[in-house]
């Protein structure tokens, strides 16, 4: 019963026993004869120490992979010098804006925390009023350019601006109490009738 079933699974026939014959088979070890079947220095040859060939390809690769990490280096450096230069920019033309604003003709003494509105005269003549146009009705006299507040540090923020400029101040007080509780900031966008004095403790 073991045969049939034995030969269901691996019919035998001549071939097959071609194949089985002992001149087919691998000669096993208590056969006493040693035969050295795979050439070692084929083997190892990539790993060998010794070969010139192997170390110039890791030589090749190690300059591949620092070429591949300075270039990643050197292009955080140059995204960092275009956004600083971007910066630049923006603070030139926030000067070049702050100085006109500056010798804009005013019949007043210009309040840090205030807001004025700035208007152009026919003749191209700009200067600074404490009456918005709806204040003037909606139809002022001249031509409306803009409004802006006169910061503590004689800068000049638009009014479209304002809300995002307090929103940063007070997210550097914060930082700013958070390493240094014990000292109390004196918010430097509050107006004189809106600014309290707060008390500053020694450290």
């Amino acid at each position: 019963m073991a045969e049939e079933e034995c030969k269901e699974v691996f019919p035998f026939n001549s071939s097959t026993e071609k194949i089985l014959s002992g001149s087919d088979l691998v000669v096993p070890r208590d056969a006493g004869i040693s035969q050295q079947l795979v050439d070692p220095r084929s083997v190892y040859k990539h790993y060998s120490p010794y070969d010139l060939v192997s170390l110039a390809q890791e030589v090749q690769h190690a300059d591949h992979f620092v070429q591949a990490t300075t270039s990643g280096k050197l292009q955080v450096i140059v995204d960092q010098i275009r956004h600083l230069q971007q910066q630049a920019q923006q603070i030139l033309q926030s000067a070049k804006r702050d100085t006109q604003l500056h010798h804009a003709a005013c019949n007043f003494v210009k309040v840090p925390g205030k807001t004025y509105h700035l208007y152009e005269k026919k003749d191209g003549t700009t200067f600074f009023s404490m009456l918005s146009p709806q204040e003037w009705g909606g139809k002022p006299p001249n031509t409306f350019l803009g409004s802006y507040r006169m910061e503590y540090d004689r800068s000049w923020t638009p009014a479209e601006e304002v809300e995002e400029r307090e929103r940063d101040i007070v997210a550097i007080q914060k930082t700013i109490l958070a390493a240094v509780p014990a000292i109390n900031c004196i918010d430097p966008t509050r107006t004189e009738n809106s600014k309290k004095t707060k008390k500053i403790v020694d450290i």
